[in-house]
């Protein structure tokens, strides 16, 4: 992987040239822009998945028009997510700039244009590459009303290929003991609320929050209980075996910190303490609420085998 991300006049950052390797630690002080350039990385990172989005149906069913392109649905999907990743850009500066380079001849920028009919206001503008540009065109003949996981395993690998990126991105926000906190309320949040309230939702923390709900039933008898189907089943048994250690690993780093193991039973998370007793999550103490469902991720990923780029931040937090 060799991907290069540049900013100008992003929030607190006033420039900024960064090359992502496979392992980046950001450090700096409060408001120096740590989580400004996590948060691009993130936004350029998953535009893979927005393609795959956008694939369930195509982009005249998703956008509801007759003429819309791969290029104009994808530029507005991007858009939208600027904005609630970043806020509003009408107050930033017009010379604003965002562009990640994937590989040659492969990038997306992001920048601003004044809007002359109200000088407070400006357009956002996405622009890609020429290689991003012809890849679009070869989607413009391909049919997708009915796309097959066959199909999607293909457009998968076009897009690690294209976009020189194996990875699935998952951000894991700060403040976590906040999901946790409002363990109960989750589904009715969620459920609930209209799709206007849903996009006032920080855009990240809805993603890490909709992951969670997704996986819960997975720990219905915690990481043991995971373990115990995988060696029940031959295939792939066969496969855990090469990452035991690793995930043997996990499991006493995560029992020693969070002094019980994790489950989702009858409705409720709990942490199961030693002597049989457990405490609902949401009662727990708030480093537990904190590094919960960090470790969770780690081992669901680990346990799947699945390359995933993972994006912590505050990764510091209620460790010590």
């Amino acid at each position: 992987m060799d991907h290069k991300l540049r900013l100008y006049h992003v929030g607190p950052i006033q420039e900024c040239d960064l090359d992502l390797n496979d392992f980046t630690v950001l450090t700096g002080p409060q408001s120096s822009g740590k989580s400004t350039v996590a948060k691009a990385v993130y936004f350029f990172r998953t535009v893979k998945q927005d393609i795959l989005i956008i694939m369930q149906g195509g982009p005249q069913a998703v956008s509801d028009r007759d003429d819309a392109s791969w290029s104009m649905v994808l530029e507005q999907r991007l858009k939208n997510k600027f904005l609630q990743l970043f806020g509003t850009s009408w107050v930033m500066p017009l010379d604003m700039k965002m562009e990640y380079t994937y590989k040659k001849n492969v990038s997306i920028r992001v920048s601003l244009t004044e809007n002359y009919d109200d000088p407070l206001k400006n357009y956002i503008e996405i622009e890609f590459s020429g290689s991003v540009k012809e890849y679009f065109t070869e989607l413009g003949w391909r049919n997708f009303s009915n796309i097959s996981p066959g199909q999607r395993d293909y457009a998968e690998k076009q897009l690690s290929q294209l976009f020189n990126d194996p990875y699935e991105t998952v951000f894991i926000p700060a403040g976590r003991n906040l999901i946790t906190l409002l363990s109960a309320q989750l589904n009715y949040i969620f459920t609930s609320l209209e799709e206007s309230q849903l996009r006032n939702i920080d855009y990240i923390t809805k993603r890490y929050t909709e992951l969670i709900l997704k996986l819960k039933p997975t720990f219905g008898y915690g990481m043991d209980g995971v373990i115990r189907e995988i060696e029940a089943d031959p295939i792939r048994l066969k496969k855990y075996k090469e990452i035991r250690p690793a995930v043997n690993l996990l499991r006493t780093a995560a029992e020693q910190v969070l002094n019980g193991s994790y489950r989702y039973t009858e409705n409720e998370e709990r942490l199961y303490l030693s002597d049989g007793k457990y405490v609902k999550i949401n009662l727990a103490s708030s480093g537990q609420q904190e590094v919960v469902w960090l470790f969770n991720l780690l081992f669901y990923y680990l346990i799947e085998q699945r390359k995933v780029f993972l994006i912590v931040e505050e990764p510091e937090s209620h460790l010590y």
